[in-house]
């Protein structure tokens, strides 16, 4: 097993990302950055907000309440990449638009019942679990070599770093969600759940 860089700030994941195309790394992230810097920030964002959209334990909700407003509506918080009504209400067709919940059966934005939602939320780099941060900083870093150099050979070498990373990063996954098939498993009630 290689050692794998242990990344825990955004500062650190930009480094690791020069340090896969061969650059010096910055001591800041605050003052003004080349272009280097610029397109790692851009591809370490993409892979970040790629990565959490999938939906992990750590960063879903299930049945998670959220107030309706005095227009009787429901605003989808900014943070949030996936959203649905919960199980407790398979009657209910809703769907996301222009950040709120719209009801789907009646055509309206207007809810005259409290729900409660299945959310996948956004997160910063900085509030994730160690072995997320790793497979993000190291996926993304593959992701800019291979813009940045476009070599094949060092491909490999990253793209092995992302797989191991990914590998620690499910085994810690599964063991934080503690998944079992028939309860608690939110992928199988979603799958068996959609819609038609």
């Amino acid at each position: 097993m290689a050692d794998l860089p242990s990344v825990s700030t955004k500062l650190e994941a930009i480094n690791t990302m020069l340090g896969a195309i061969g650059s010096s790394p910055v001591q800041s992230l605050t003052v003004s950055v080349d272009g280097d810097v610029t397109t790692a920030l851009t591809i370490l964002d993409e892979t970040l907000k790629e990565v959490l959209s999938q939906g992990w334990d750590f960063n879903t909700d299930t049945r998670y309440p959220i107030a309706r407003t005095i227009d009787n509506e429901y605003l989808v918080p900014s943070n949030v990449a996936a959203i649905d009504v919960s199980d407790e209400h398979p009657e209910v067709r809703a769907t996301q638009r222009a950040g709120k919940m719209w009801d789907q059966e009646n055509h309206t934005f207007t809810w005259d019942r409290d729900l409660t939602f299945n959310i996948t939320w956004l997160f910063p780099f900085d509030e994730l679990p160690q072995t997320a941060k790793n497979y993000i900083a190291l996926k993304a870093a593959r992701r800019f070599q291979g813009r940045a150099l476009g070599s094949d050979n060092l491909g490999k070498y990253a793209e092995n770093d992302e797989m191991e990373a990914r590998t620690i990063f499910l085994d810690a996954e599964g063991v934080d969600a503690q998944h079992n098939i028939l309860t608690g498993n939110y992928a199988v009630y979603r799958v068996l759940n959609r819609r038609v």
